[in-house]
């Protein structure tokens, strides 16, 4: 997982320094400032307690020694290898919850992995390029809604995309179909031209009130399954 994150911060432009002791200490023009370190589950149920969390306190003390801006800058990127992320979060969500909602010293991130959920994504040489595709992949993101923790690999990207701070969703990375789009492709290949301007005054000024005028109005000119299929596809989006 730790080269995952270094290929992000690099392709970000992030300047990192790796300590002996495995601590990643990055920084972008000395705005941003991440430390970046593998924790044990030992380490982590004992986050508070443990050697290691003192020596990130010390580096980060350092930090704000040599830049002002790290004392409010600065978050802690915890990477978590283990057995299985859905028995984890079963046992260990408050922890995980007591440490992200830490208010002391620095922001506080926990990156949850298996081995196998990072076994593709390892090798990904455009990290973020790649990263981008698989969350935008619309079969897993609906299984993800079912399950968060089916599939662990969308669950990882989900994670890196979530908690690490600089890291956005960028529809432009690949020919991502807006919406808008998307039904105005359905409307010339269904021969519902008709409704176009209902339908596009609809998503503009989407407002529970004026939604079921539409729809009647529609629907009371023309009754047919494939118009009411139509809008039975947007008011299972809207809920």
């Amino acid at each position: 997982m730790k080269n995952i994150i270094k290929k992000i911060y690099l392709e970000s432009q992030f300047e990192s320094v790796e300590s002996q002791s495995g601590i990643i200490n990055s920084n972008r023009e000395n705005k941003e400032f991440l430390i970046t370190v593998d924790y044990s589950i030992d380490e982590f149920i004992n986050f508070f307690e443990c050697e290691k969390t003192d020596e990130v306190i010390n580096l980060f003390n350092q930090m704000k020694e040599n830049d002002t801006e790290a004392g409010k800058n600065t978050s802690l990127i915890l990477l978590l290898e283990v057995e299985s992320i859905n028995e984890f979060y079963k046992k260990y969500k408050n922890q995980v919850l007591r440490i992200e909602e830490d208010e002391y010293f620095f922001r506080k991130y926990l990156i949850v992995y298996t081995s196998e959920s990072i076994k593709k994504i390892k090798d990904y040489q455009n990290m973020l390029k790649e990263l981008h595709i698989i969350l935008l992949e619309e079969s897993r993101l609906e299984k993800f809604q079912e399950n968060l923790y089916l599939e662990e690999e969308y669950f990882v990207v989900i994670q890196l995309f979530v908690k690490i701070p600089f890291v956005q969703l960028d529809l432009e990375v690949e020919e991502y179909r807006t919406l808008e789009s998307k039904i105005n492709e359905v409307i010339l290949r269904n021969n519902l031209l008709r409704y176009e301007k209902k339908v596009f005054e609809y998503i503009r000024n989407s407002s529970i009130d004026r939604y079921p005028l539409l729809r009647d109005s529609a629907l009371d000119f023309d009754e047919s399954d494939l118009l009411s299929s139509f809008f039975e596809h947007f008011e299972v989006n809207k809920k």
